[in-house]
């Protein structure tokens, strides 16, 4: 009996315990409760950013991002990370999301907690440290459906536990390889692709995009405060294994870096517009002043065209580089434009296995002789680009030799990304990129609304023959539009064409080119091959003028064997944010003729 009393009172005072622990844990729990929200945290633009919410909605599909699991809110997430982060217990959660824990943290009075007690962030923390931050952006190649955008990333730099001084590429990407466009195109647009969180030794990435695929590199320094630093880390830790679903247009690698930026930065999530590109986010990193000192890395080939453009350099030296004579500049110790060249050339010859290591290295040693190196950081930038996404308004006027006339308005709008017409001149040569552009159609006379066009993607790179490395120019199209028939009456068809070409530069402002193109149309009615061979000179005036002539020959039209000849005259004024252009185009056949003028606004988000 004595010893029954004795276990009852043991029991009794453990309940006892139980009850004013979780009764003060409940009371603790709901005060910062109650004070998170006196703060509004749920509507803080970091607590957004931690949980990648676009307005109201989560943007990670994963539940296990989430701690409120199947009904996650800004509110909800809150509540539930106070409960779970305010218990003795909660280990396990916060090793979780460390990230989240620190702010909260900082805004109310969680209980103080160890990280040291975190395996797998202390293993994360030690391989991959984080001293500094750079933000990296690989330049665009239109003529890769895996680049044609270019690539936003992370560069994180420190010294490990060994002492070691460690760089590591943090990247978020999907698989977009292969040539099957119409695939690709489906699963990126409608059912989503699976996306990636990467980790990688920064020298193989950087590497791979130099001297495999050809693409500049830049990288922006984010100088961040050691609490900024250690959340932004600790949130890549809190990304390290979720599942992401991948969406060209609405959720890519540059919507999760744009996102992560947040985190440290609240005013760039203002400029989170419709449709993110990887430009997109270098540009707001660097207008909301997120970005520090900048590090551009070129590829051998821009180099060797970008010098060319620049400098007046001789005839007879360029001649020399192209044949290795390199010994000019082995005693040059100023900034000399054509010994750049020629280092420029002995690299661009040893990445194309034109020459041995030993043969590169012996070059190398007469040309590092001149120890000035121009500087071209500042030149062709990412971040003055244009903006990646309009929308315009146009009037156009049709007239045919009949007496036909037809008036319209045409509305278009382009997600992605620019055309011909618009401000190319931070890009080395003239190109174009269009991806879901679509122009609707109100004839003013019948008062009928339709669909114009629909430019599926649009690619055109007018690349300028080089005389030290050639040069090859590239057109493909595909989508749906009107297409003449020998009596200039117009028929919507889907289409594919493409084809090669060459660019000259006659001045540093002055392209000709001349593109032989091959298509494929198709209707409910006909399908047939046309031949499209088409020249053109632009030019690049002052005050962002820029005209651009050309004259094409399509053959074979609706499978009549037939043909007819146009040319094309437009003259646009660009701006940073909108642009005015001016469009004639004549048409002529063996039986009639058309002439097309129209007069457009276009606005640039």
């Amino acid at each position: 009996m004595f010893r029954l009393n004795i276990f009852k009172k043991i029991v009794y005072l453990v309940l006892v315990q139980i009850f004013f622990v979780s009764h003060s844990f409940a009371t603790e729990s709901s005060y910062l409760i109650e004070k998170s929200i006196e703060l509004d945290l749920a509507n803080d633009p970091v607590w957004k950013a931690l949980l990648h919410f676009k307005g109201r909605s989560p943007t990670i599909a994963d539940s296990n991002f989430y701690l409120s699991k199947l009904r996650p809110s800004l509110e909800n997430e809150l509540v539930e990370s106070i409960k779970v982060f305010s218990s003795t217990a909660a280990k396990n959660e916060i090793c979780l999301f460390p990230a989240r824990f620190l702010w909260l943290k900082s805004k109310i009075a969680l209980p103080d907690f160890n990280f040291s007690v975190c395996d797998n962030l202390t293993e994360f923390v030690s391989r991959a440290p984080m001293d500094k931050i750079k933000l990296v952006f690989a330049s665009e190649n239109i003529s890769q459906p895996s680049s044609m955008m270019g690539h936003v990333f992370f560069k994180i730099s420190g010294v490990n536990l060994s002492g070691m001084q460690v760089d590591h590429a943090l990247s978020f990407f999907t698989d977009i390889d292969g040539n099957n466009f119409i695939k690709l195109a489906f699963e990126s647009l409608v059912t989503g692709k699976n996306g990636y969180y990467s980790l990688s030794p920064y020298n193989l990435v950087q590497n791979n995009y130099l001297f495999v695929e050809n693409r500049n590199i830049w990288e922006y320094d984010i100088p961040l405060f050691d609490f900024e630093r250690k959340l932004l880390h600790f949130h890549f830790y809190e990304m390290k294994n979720i599942r992401f679903n991948y969406f060209f247009h609405t959720y890519n690698c540059a919507t999760l870096v744009f996102d992560t930026l947040a985190v440290v930065n609240k005013d760039i999530s203002k400029d989170r517009s419709l449709w993110l590109s990887p430009l997109d986010v270098v540009r707001s990193a660097y207008n909301n002043g997120l970005t520090g000192e900048t590090t551009f890395y070129p590829t051998s080939r821009w180099k060797i065209k970008a010098l060319q453009n620049e400098f007046n350099i001789p005839s007879a030296e360029i001649r020399s580089i192209k044949n290795r004579e390199f010994e000019k500049c082995s005693n040059t110790l100023e900034v000399n434009p054509s010994c750049e060249l020629a280092n420029s050339y002995n690299d661009y010859l040893f990445e194309t296995e034109e020459i041995n290591t030993d043969i590169w290295r012996e070059n190398r040693k007469k040309l590092l002789l001149n120890k000035a190196e121009l500087d071209f950081t500042n030149y062709k930038k990412p971040v003055s680009t244009i903006s990646d996404s309009q929308v315009s308004l146009a009037y156009t006027s049709m007239s045919v030799a009949s007496g036909f006339v037809s008036d319209s308005v045409l509305i278009g709008y382009l997600p992605a990304s620019h055309s011909l017409d618009d401000d190319n001149s931070q890009y080395l040569s003239e190109s174009e990129l269009k991806i879901f552009e679509m122009f609707l159609n109100y004839e003013l006379r019948s008062k009928l609304l339709s669909v114009k066009t629909l430019t599926l993607y649009s690619a055109v790179a007018l690349n300028p023959v080089d005389s030290l490395i050639g040069g090859l120019s590239g057109a493909l199209r595909l989508g749906i539009e009107p297409q003449y028939s020998q009596w200039m009456a117009e028929r919507i068809v889907g289409f594919i064409e493409g084809g090669a070409g060459k660019t000259y530069n006659l001045h540093k402002d002055m392209s000709f080119y001349v593109m032989p193109q091959l298509g494929f149309s198709f209707n409910e009615q006909i399908n047939y091959l046309y031949g499209k061979p088409e020249f053109g000179f632009i030019v690049r005036g002052i005050f962002n003028l820029k005209s651009n002539v050309s004259y094409g020959y399509h053959w074979n039209e609706f499978e009549t064997k037939k043909s007819y000849q146009y040319v094309q005259l437009t003259q646009s004024l660009n701006r940073k944010s909108w642009g005015v252009s001016l469009k004639w185009r004549h048409s002529v056949s063996e039986n009639t003729y058309a002439d097309d003028t129209s007069v457009s606004f276009k606005y640039l988000f």
